[in-house]
């Protein structure tokens, strides 16, 4: 029986036509029209392939079905008197067919030859022309049973066959930066006449496959009902024919046993430092797109999810705008800072316990987010880029150009989208115009130096004494004069 049920799922959709009650000696030509499965995709094709099962003779609504030449005797579900005249025997019910008596219907005309193949593409329906009463069988490549009965000359056949779903999404933290991790779920719903689905997975060049926790190998959970699938009816691969990054794909057996039910495979992947946002681009997106194939041409439109990542230029000032050399700062991400309000209702920010500044790789004046960075520090000689993040931060100033006084608040930046700075110019010096993060040092005050105004006040005592003892003198000998 399991064999008879592998056959069927090869063969993949069953239609069944009552053939055609005109007088066995006034054969006609008739059409058969099949019409697609509902949200077939543009480009998919369908293969339909029409098999005479019996011969047919009729005259107005009395039928009689014959075995055909070189056939001893009928399929499972059917039987043969010894006149060879065919009647069903099977237990289906209104005129349907049962499974098995499909299952047995795919295995007589396996190794015979189609009485006429057609093609359809995207839901335009197909058209196959047959010459002869009988009882015709009819498979398509792309799902599985479905039957219909009819007894007139021209017949249409709906493929009741399902197209699979597929959907993907993702979690992305609020704050995310080149070194996290983003998790992923495809949900598949498994359809009606389901046949050999294969997922395929394209990461972006930005993402590397995380391994399961404790697991080097192995990198994906399938789940169905929230119970896990058992290993022997999947295969996944990360060694792919196309360009995908990884495959999984679900015996034909399996499938026959979840329709109507949903597929669901997690996995996550971390943002590598291939991520990089080009030069004159507004971000970089790194895609990540899924389909399913099934059947032997069939295709679902792809489903994607993109991750965000931006630069910002880090601009270093006096309060006249004027680029200043020798700062150097922390960035944290906002996930390590707490945020609060001070007595006027400011907003005051603090460094959690245990916080560690974001590492980066360097590249003349651009910082890349790196989780293996070779520094956790930027040092702003004028104007930097800080690349491959999005979402809150903060930036803690560790040293101040020589002059300037250190700053002492962490400074919030926005990152949501390309920051770029403006400088230009002005004689022998670089100005800031615009954009960017601009960070302002206030040059420290003049304190009086030791002793300074003590000094002076000495000095101006010592002149007043001079000044008086050059009197004393002067008036003692004009009174000695005169005497």
């Amino acid at each position: 029986m399991k064999n008879m049920k592998k056959l069927a799922s090869l063969a993949l959709a069953l239609m069944l036509l009552v053939a055609l009650c005109v007088p066995a000696m006034a054969a006609e030509t008739h059409t058969i029209t099949i019409t697609p499965p509902a949200g077939t995709g543009e480009s998919v094709t369908n293969e339909y392939k029409v098999y005479k099962v019996f011969d047919a003779v009729g005259n107005g609504d009395i039928i009689s079905y014959k075995l055909m030449a070189g056939k001893n005797d009928a399929p499972a579900g059917f039987s043969v008197d010894a006149a060879g005249n065919v009647s069903y025997s099977g237990s289906g019910t209104e005129g349907q067919l049962t499974a098995d008596d499909i299952a047995a219907i795919a295995a007589y005309v396996e190794n015979d030859t189609p009485v006429t193949t057609v093609t359809s593409t995207g839901t335009d329906a197909a058209v196959a022309i047959v010459t002869e009463d009988g009882y015709y069988y009819i498979t398509t490549s792309n799902g599985t049973a479905v039957t219909v009965n009819s007894t007139n000359p021209t017949v249409e056949v709906k493929d009741k066959n399902e197209v699979p779903t597929v959907k993907k999404e993702q979690t992305v933290p609020t704050n995310v930066k080149i070194g996290d991790t983003i998790d992923y779920t495809i949900t598949i719903a498994v359809k009606a006449g389901a046949e050999s689905y294969v997922l395929h997975d394209t990461m972006g060049e930005g993402l590397t496959l995380n391994p399961l926790e404790g697991q080097s190998d192995k990198y994906f959970t399938v789940k169905v009902d929230n119970a896990d699938v058992e290993e022997d009816n999947y295969t996944a691969t990360t060694s792919t024919s196309d360009d995908c990054s990884f495959e999984i794909s679900f015996t034909t057996e399996y499938l026959a046993g979840i329709v109507g039910k949903d597929i669901v495979v997690t996995y996550s992947a971390i943002i590598n430092d291939t991520a990089a946002i080009p030069d004159g681009a507004t971000t970089t997106n790194i895609d990540n797109t899924v389909k399913v194939t099934y059947g032997e041409k069939g295709e679902t439109p792809p489903d994607d999810v993109e991750v965000e990542l931006f630069k910002f230029d880090l601009v270093k000032t006096d309060k006249d705008k004027k680029l200043l050399d020798g700062a150097v700062f922390e960035l944290y991400s906002g996930d390590d800072v707490d945020v609060g309000t001070d007595a006027d209702g400011k907003p005051t920010y603090t460094l959690k316990d245990g916080a560690q500044p974001i590492k980066f790789n360097v590249t003349e004046d651009v910082y890349k987010v790196s989780a293996a960075g070779s520094t956790a520090t930027i040092t702003v000689n004028g104007k930097v880029t800080v690349e491959g993040l999005k979402g809150t931060y903060y930036l803690k100033e560790t040293k101040a150009p020589n002059g300037y006084n250190l700053l002492t608040d962490l400074k919030q930046v926005e990152v949501t989208a390309n920051n770029p700075a403006t400088v230009n110019t002005v004689g022998e010096e670089k100005v800031y115009q615009e954009g960017g993060v601009q960070v302002v040092n206030n040059a420290g005050a003049t304190l009086p130096s030791t002793g300074g105004i003590g000094t002076t006040i000495f000095y101006i005592v010592g002149g007043v004494l001079v000044i008086g003892a050059v009197i004393l003198l002067v008036t003692r000998k004009r009174v000695n004069d005169e005497a």
